[in-house]
């Protein structure tokens, strides 16, 4: 059963739904998913599975606003204040908890205030929560500089448990695609120390310095905000509002300590991880600084010795090597991994360059010259240079395969792949202009959907057609919709497409939606004649179909356009398209028993209904619709 509308209050005595019930808000799902979660742990004294619980809640909410990888404060604030209300011990847990972790820090000041003014019974770990401290942290290097894990080991009131930290440096200098927590420290250590042990020295694990430790992992986690859709573990999610929380705890231990460069970088250097660039501030490279490498890689050793490798593709690929190492690999050109090659030679290279034939030809020679250069200059241990060996057969092979894919060309190899087998001008005058228009439909923001949108079992149909940008997002589709056929958005709805949810709500707890205003057009219909649904109202249940009549490449406006349509929309609440039609034809004729309840809950006067079921105002409709901004 759907709740009244917000927007017009009916009259007394003529809703056919019951009223008198209590409306249900989005909160109080979420708190009973909580307290069913928190249950368990009320009586237990190591706050450490509550803790979980909770991140794992916390880390449901990031990323619900496409723009902003955070937790909404909004949202979070508007379930605490909900909590607050409530006196049950599991709400007391849920605000026990949030007052440690909620990320921004009037969020958990607001927690704080809600368990003075509640009555609830705290929980047994209550004050175990807030008894963390750090015992040690260690690191676990691999000699290439690929990654590192870091271990930050807790102990308490509560039991003791390490926080386990990947920071991955072949992307923006150091980020954080995974985190983990586990309750057996002692275990976690001495597996750690194994493999280390174990590696044949091409892996170190050794203490390292709480402020060099908080100073990598902040600045990881940043860089895993700033990436765009970033492929981050399960557990990542899970853990991040507990990571947080205790690289809070570790800050106000070391102080400033973990801002002061020098101490940093010799923390760090002494372990043998690079400091992380500025991410506010990317590296940049003297061109000069360029050359020198290039020149002094063509005069060394592995190159000199190579033969029949044509020697414009060595300094060709050299350059290429130089430049992703400065601008991709925190300024590190020197360093040499299997992770950085594999990066260089099945992704970049074949994204980046364009490569003639005898610079195909060059690159298994000039990799191999170059990792005998670059370990040779970066002190990299034998083993490791023996490694790197080994694996380059297998990553050259990838590479030709690679590069001949078409998925893989970036706008400048699209464009001027195959330019070498042109026989003549008069073919590159013809080829480039049919590239480039295939270029720019491809990369233009500005595609433009025709959408036909009908309400499901009208007789006669009620439809409209759409001209709307592709990049409408389903949200802004949904009050495209309600002003389309005159509804007043005051009940839920949902889209599906291809059998996924869209919604702003989890309609379905077992199977919770995907968020509508983080998906596109032009993100989901990839051709024309591609259907979708939206139902709007689940008591009435408005259904409307769409589907996608036309897709032009060439342009957009940022407004939605109805271009045609046929009759009036349906009336709010009014029962279905079943109790629509009823609602017409009671309304037409005068001398009906309801005909007067039906007019003036409407608004009108009683044998003076103005309404058409037949008519629909196109202007009026574009006038609406011009409101709605879609930028």
């Amino acid at each position: 059963m759907s709740p009244v509308s917000r927007k017009r209050a009916k009259k007394a005595g003529t809703s056919k739904k019951p009223t008198g019930r209590p409306q249900r808000t989005q909160f109080d799902a979420i708190y009973r998913l909580l307290a069913e979660a928190l249950q368990p742990t009320l009586r237990k004294v190591d706050p450490l599975e509550a803790e979980l619980v909770v991140s794992d809640f916390l880390g449901s909410m990031r990323g619900a606003d496409p723009a902003n990888p955070a937790v909404s404060t909004d949202t979070l604030d508007g379930l605490i204040k909900n909590l607050t209300s409530r006196t049950t011990p599991e709400a007391t847990a849920a605000l026990v908890a949030l007052a440690h972790l909620a990320p921004a820090e009037p969020s958990r000041a607001l927690a704080r205030v809600g368990l003075r003014a509640g009555s609830g019974v705290l929980p047994a770990w209550a004050e175990a929560i807030g008894s963390w401290h750090l015992e040690r942290v260690m690191l676990l290097t691999d000699a290439f500089g690929d990654q590192a894990h870091v271990l930050l080991e807790f102990a308490g009131a509560g039991a003791r448990h390490t926080l386990v930290a990947l920071v991955d440096f072949s992307h923006l200098g150091g980020w954080c695609p995974d985190l983990m927590v586990t309750a057996d420290p002692d275990a976690m250590h001495g597996a750690m120390a194994q493999d280390a042990a174990a590696s044949e020295g091409l892996a170190r694990f050794a203490p390292l310095d709480p402020a060099a430790a908080c100073f990598l992992l902040v600045r990881a986690l940043t860089a895993t905000d700033r990436t765009l859709e970033p492929d981050v573990a399960a557990s990542f999610g899970e853990t991040i509002a507990l990571a947080l929380a205790r690289l809070r705890l570790v800050s106000a231990s070391v102080g400033a300590r973990a801002d002061d460069a020098a101490v940093v970088g010799e923390a760090l250097g002494s372990a043998g991880v690079a400091v992380p660039f500025d991410l506010d501030h990317p590296p940049t490279a003297d061109p000069a600084e360029r050359d020198r490498i290039v020149e002094q890689f063509l005069a060394s050793a592995p190159v000199v010795a190579l033969v029949g490798v044509e020697p414009d593709s060595v300094e060709y690929l050299a350059r290429l090597l130089v430049d992703y190492g400065f601008d991709y690999d925190n300024r590190r050109p020197l360093r040499v991994s299997p992770t950085k090659l594999g990066n260089f030679l099945l992704r970049w290279l074949p994204r980046k360059a364009t490569l003639d034939a005898d610079d195909r030809a060059a690159v298994p020679a000039v990799i191999s010259a170059w990792v005998e250069f670059a370990g040779g200059l970066s002190r990299l241990p034998l083993a490791a240079v023996g490694t790197l060996h080994a694996q380059l057969a297998g990553l050259v092979t990838g590479f030709a395969t690679e590069y001949d894919n078409p998925e893989n060309f970036g706008p400048a190899r699209a464009l001027l792949e195959g330019i070498d087998d042109l026989s003549s001008v008069a073919e590159l005058q013809e080829m480039v202009p049919e590239r480039v228009t295939e270029q720019v439909a491809e990369l233009t923001p500005g595609w433009t959907y025709t959408v036909r949108a009908d309400v499901a079992y009208a007789s006669p149909p009620i439809w409209r057609r759409l001209a709307l940008p592709g990049e409408t997002t389903l949200g802004q589709l949904h009050d495209v919709l309600q002003s389309s056929f005159g509804w007043d958005d005051g009940h839920l709805h949902v889209f599906t497409v291809g059998g996924t949810d869209y919604s702003s709500f989890d309609v379905d707890f077992d199977d919770p939606s995907e968020d509508e205003d983080s998906v596109t057009l032009r993100q989901l219909v990839k051709r024309t004649g591609q259907k979708f649904t939206y139902l709007y109202d689940f008591g009435d249940s408005w259904e409307v179909q769409l589907k996608v009549e036309k897709i032009d490449r060439t342009g957009s406006r940022p407004v939605a356009v109805c271009t045609g349509g046929r009759r009036s929309g349906p009336f709010e609440d009014s029962g279905g398209i079943g109790g629509y039609e009823n609602m017409c034809a009671v309304l037409a004729d005068p001398d009906h028993t309801e005909h007067a309840q039906v007019a003036e809950w409407l608004g009108f006067e009683p044998g003076a209904v103005t309404f058409d079921p037949a008519a629909f105002d196109q202007s009026a409709l574009n006038r609406a619709l011009a409101e709605l901004s879609l930028d």
